[in-house]
């Protein structure tokens, strides 16, 4: 029986379940505060009450990130429940578009489904309440989607459109990360024009990013909002410091390093002429993709370094990368091989599913479960 092969219907109803279950995992636990987690709430609640950004309250972040909680409101009442039931739908959002990504780059849905998996550990099962952190990078996450999919799919320029869209949504939700989802957008872009010898889509890009950036701003343009652009004036200070990336780079970052390791080792080997880069398109967008994350990755855990998780998304993203590559030599869908890597992964990413299941497990069960005894010698 282990040897058979999980059919694609099987995988999806796994698929789906994880998917619900950890983005609605918020809904279904009790929840750790978030220092600072009034900022949400209040930004939320002036706009609830018809204040305008900028006009009626400074803000210290981009408006990008108060919308969906807004909405939230809106729709369920200005309460903290409401925040969690945003960050639910946030999760969601994550989740699909993730998915989305990797289907159109070719994974099979044993390999989404190993991929989503340890999303939802490593990332989605730690944000409980909506963070600009974590909301930029889903915003990030609907941009590639529609990107990568006029670069593979359609072409149609209504993708490109509404991914330069939310590419500038990310900028107006945290500078660092949509600065660095623009440049990682044009990258994929750059590429994808020189392998097709045309650059229209660069240009409809660029100007369609250029228009949602003064949709944003125009707006704006009564009021004084340029403090928000801080280049480290008195009394913050600029964290676009070289000494901090490289002390990063050195001191820490080793998964970063190995997977950036192992990515270009299988370019090398992949890719030895250049007629086998153009035949293989597909392959080089998600190549730079995955690099590109993995810079990213690096960056952020500099000018974004709370909470410490921040950039955890960077590990499924090479997973799935090394999991792709290897679908020609593995039979990922036999069951035991399934079994086995959902195991490993559940055991590798345990530290947030162990801490949080204990609370019960230490009710349920204390002689096992229990913290010893604090006051004893």
């Amino acid at each position: 029986m282990l040897n058979k092969e999980l059919s694609s219907r099987q995988t999806l109803f796994i698929e789906i379940a994880i998917v619900l279950l950890f983005s609605s995992l918020p809904l279904l636990t009790e929840l750790p505060f978030r220092v600072n987690i009034f900022l949400t709430w209040e930004g939320a609640y002036r706009m609830y009450l018809g204040q305008f950004p900028f006009k009626d309250f400074g803000m210290p972040l981009g408006y990008g990130f108060w919308i969906i909680p807004f909405l939230s409101f809106k729709i369920f009442g200005p309460y903290l429940y409401s925040l969690v039931i945003a960050q639910a739908f946030i999760n969601l959002v994550s989740l699909l578009s993730f998915r989305s990504i990797l289907k159109m780059f070719g994974l099979t849905p044993i390999q989404t489904l190993l991929s989503i998996s340890l999303l939802c550990l490593s990332f989605v099962m730690i944000n409980f309440w909506p963070w600009y952190n974590h909301t930029v990078f889903v915003f990030q996450l609907i941009g590639l989607y529609f990107l990568v999919h006029h670069l593979l799919k359609s072409k149609s320029i209504v993708f490109l459109g509404l991914s330069a869209f939310f590419t500038a949504l990310c900028f107006f939700t945290k500078q660092d990360a949509g600065g660095l989802a623009f440049m990682l957008a044009m990258a994929l872009l750059i590429a994808n024009g020189l392998l097709d010898k045309q650059f229209k889509s660069i240009l409809l890009f660029v100007g369609f990013y250029i228009l949602s950036i003064g949709l944003f701003i125009l707006p704006l343009l009564r009021y004084d909002f340029s403090y928000w652009f801080n280049h480290g004036q008195p009394p913050h200070f600029s964290r676009i410091n070289l000494f901090d990336f490289l002390s990063s780079f050195f001191e820490e970052s080793l998964f970063i390093k190995f997977y950036i390791g192992g990515i270009i080792i299988v370019a090398m080997v992949r890719f030895k002429t250049w007629q086998s880069i153009v035949e293989d398109k597909v392959f080089l967008l998600f190549t730079l993709l995955t690099l590109g994350i993995m810079v990213q990755a690096m960056i952020i855990q500099v000018t974004s370094f709370s909470p410490p998780t921040v950039n955890y998304y960077f590990h499924s993203f090479a997973i799935a990368y090394f999991l792709y590559v290897l679908k020609d030599q593995i039979r990922f869908e036999k069951i035991w091989i399934a079994l086995l890597l959902l195991t490993f992964i559940f055991i590798w990413r345990s530290e947030n599913t162990w801490k949080y299941s204990n609370r019960i497990f230490s009710k349920v069960i204390p002689g096992l479960f229990a913290p010893p005894d604090k006051t004893e010698i």
